[in-house]
């Protein structure tokens, strides 16, 4: 009981003094006050009681005070423990919005990425186009989405089929090749189980696709239905060259939301386990640079 008590002691009084400098630092004097009426800590000569009643109270006093109570392994613990928390909660909150997107909102998922590549989504997804091999035989998309890069394959003359788990991206994309009389060649399928003979294509592709393009399963399945010399090329990211505010802003939304952080392992020695030559390219587009990662299966 004790070290719990001590433990909620030092927590709020904590919180309290990062409160105070921060009001201190921007002059938020009645947000701190606000703040400090809510937590209602007692005691005769806290620091609360204190600042209420209008002391001089320095910030420099209260950090150091703060420093001292770093040293407080309960309120080092607490603190690591509520840093885990409110970090895994945001990593769940962020998957869970990416589900909702390629999902129930998959909708508003051709909006969305217009406006988080500033209009040039479609340009880096034509990126990939640039380094498919001379077309011996058909060519699957993996992840195909909304279909837009299924209209760009049809329209460079190039077989293909397309896979996606979404049922929701699916409808959508039968509908958009529908509308341009394009026919829907879209298998419900996984990447890590593909329902296709061994070297049936020529090449394989995916825009923008979440960590299951990374999974050995899914490497290892392409790495089958590719014939010798196919490729499967995937563009997993984009960057801005610029430094205007939006383009700032929303690399900003990239870092918080994970797509800027890399692989947790050597990419080379993933790829190369499922059999594959590795190289990586630059395409310049109009405000950016598309990062485009090319495996080759060798030839026999």
């Amino acid at each position: 009981m004790l070290v719990k008590a001590r433990l909620l002691h030092h927590s709020r009084q904590l919180f309290i003094m990062i409160a105070f400098v921060i009001s201190q630092k921007f002059a938020l004097d009645k947000l701190a006050k606000a703040i400090y009426a809510i937590v209602q800590i007692g005691g005769r000569g806290s620091v609360v009681e204190r600042l209420l009643a209008k002391e001089k109270v320095t910030s420099s006093n209260l950090v150091a005070r703060s420093t001292s109570l770093w040293q407080c392994p309960e309120v080092f613990c607490c603190t690591r423990w509520l840093m885990q928390t409110i970090r895994g909660a945001w990593w769940r909150l962020v998957r869970f919005g990416f589900r909702l997107l390629y999902n129930e909102l998959a909708f508003t998922y051709d909006t969305v990425s217009y406006v988080v590549s500033l209009g040039e989504w479609r340009a880096w997804q034509r990126a990939a186009l640039n380094f498919l091999p001379p077309p011996s035989a058909p060519v699957l998309e993996l992840a195909h989405g909304t279909g837009n890069l299924q209209l760009d394959l049809h329209a460079a003359g190039v077989r293909s089929v397309a896979i996606d788990l979404s049922p929701y991206m699916s409808r959508i994309a039968v509908r958009k090749l529908r509308r341009a009389n394009v026919p829907p060649r879209l298998v419900r399928a996984r990447a890590e189980q593909l329902p296709f003979r061994d070297e049936s294509f020529s090449a394989a592709l995916s825009t923008f696709p979440t960590s299951f393009i990374l999974a050995l399963e899914t490497l290892r399945e392409v790495y089958r239905v590719l014939q010798p010399s196919g490729r499967l090329i995937v563009v997993p990211n984009a960057v801005f060259t610029g430094k205007s505010v939006a383009q700032r802003s929303i690399e900003l939304a990239y870092r918080l939301t994970g797509q800027r952080s890399g692989a947790p392992f050597n990419l080379s020695e993933r790829f190369a386990a499922a059999g594959f030559r590795l190289s990586l390219a630059q395409v310049p587009a109009k405000r950016s640079v598309v990062q485009v990662v090319i495996a080759e299966k060798p030839s026999n």
